[in-house]
């Protein structure tokens, strides 16, 4: 897959993201800590969609040599799938947690797999920006504030 591509793709799965913490932020907001953590969230995934974009356009306008990524479009589907599968969550709890296992163990990965096949430069130097937001470890801390353990 060429860079204008992965960068779209990553636009994408930033959407669907933020998307989904927004509509979490809604609907706890009677817990205004959790909601105000998903809506923070849901904000930072909105601004890494942009950047996604921001790089896209300026690839695209300057050119260079970019290695491909080799990335299936099931890559992509499964990270959505997971994110819609997780929209399901019953409690507040499960939404954390499912928040969490999107950010650390999906997320997070997959914005490292890209980033081990870009090499140095511009675009890699952002992405790394992207996986390494942070997002993970507050949801964490917010779920051990609670008393809660990850799933």
């Amino acid at each position: 897959m060429k860079v204008l591509a992965a960068l779209e793709t990553i636009s994408r799965v930033e959407m669907a993201a933020s998307s989904l913490y927004e509509a979490w932020a809604k609907r706890f907001e009677g817990d205004a800590e959790a909601s105000f953590l998903f809506y923070r969230i849901s904000l930072e995934e909105k601004a890494h969609a942009q950047l996604a974009e921001y790089c896209r356009m300026l690839v695209a306008k300057h050119g260079g040599e970019f290695p491909d990524i080799v990335e299936t479009p099931m890559e992509e589907a499964s990270f959505l799938r997971m994110v819609h599968e997780s929209s399901g969550a019953k409690s507040l709890k499960e939404a954390v947690e499912a928040a969490w296992n999107l950010e650390a163990n999906v997320g997070e990965a997959y914005l490292n797999s890209k980033l081990a096949r870009l090499g140095d430069g511009f675009v890699q130097q952002m992405i790394q920006v992207l996986a390494n937001c942070g997002h993970a470890e507050s949801l964490a801390e917010f779920l051990a504030a609670r008393g809660w353990k990850k799933a």
